[in-house]
């Protein structure tokens, strides 16, 4: 997953700023197109933002 702000979004997200904000869609849109679970897709959403930045 990725916020590739300020790049504009198209789609459902046309014309909403890249923020914060955006987090919850982050993980509810794809939640709801693959059916997995919001709580297991946040986890690993964490874990890679750790990997990728070194964190966790």
């Amino acid at each position: 997953m990725e916020i590739d702000g300020p790049r504009p979004f198209q789609g459902p997200f046309a014309g909403i700023e890249t923020t914060p904000k955006l987090l919850r869609d982050v993980i509810t849109t794809p939640a709801g197109i693959t059916e997995e679970k919001e709580a297991v897709l946040a986890a690993w959403t964490q874990k890679n933002g750790g990997w990728m930045y070194g964190g966790l």
